[in-house]
């Protein structure tokens, strides 16, 4: 018992100074996220902008594991910008699998893009990435499905790419 306290201040200690080092973004009244930080992919919003470098270097197919973005104001260079969310894809309890999941949410995301820009993805310079439940994440219970637009050469994006056209 006498080493369970020192043990407990110890992790405390830890947690704490991991959440100052890496500070959560913070929201403004409105919703808008004014000042950078991480935050997770489950926290979201239609219109959040965020880096993450390892969603840019994917390809084609390729997928990858994301629990966290850095948040970033929309005013300032970014890679990303969230254009659509939905938990409602699938109604099916029993996880349907990556390709069911990953061929339904291109679609989703592919509609909501000229929707959302003003353009289709074909003639735009803009593409997208989606963000989708695992197995796992299934199983607790998400279905979110998360589309973000990016630049198909990889510049960064300022503002709002809402109803850009391009």
């Amino acid at each position: 018992m006498n080493e369970f306290l020192p043990r407990l201040i110890i992790f405390v200690l830890v947690i704490g100074a991991l959440y100052w080092f890496f500070p959560d973004a913070e929201r403004d009244e409105t919703g808008a996220i004014v000042s950078e930080g991480d935050l997770g992919t489950e926290s979201l919003r239609m219109g959040d902008c965020f880096n993450n470098p390892s969603l840019s270097d994917l390809e084609g197919s390729e997928t990858k594991d994301v629990a966290t973005v850095s948040a970033i104001p929309c005013a300032l260079p970014h890679d990303f910008e969230i254009y659509a969310l939905s938990d409602r894809l699938f109604d099916q309890s029993n996880y349907p699998g990556e390709e069911v999941i990953t061929l339904t949410a291109n679609e989703y995301c592919v509609i909501e893009f000229e929707k959302f820009i003003g353009i289709n993805t074909q003639d735009s310079i803009l593409s997208f990435v989606f963000m989708f439940p695992t197995k796992d994440a299934w199983d607790l219970g998400n279905r979110l499905t998360t589309c973000a637009v990016d630049h198909s050469l990889g510049k960064k994006l300022e503002g709002s790419s809402r109803g850009s056209g391009i």
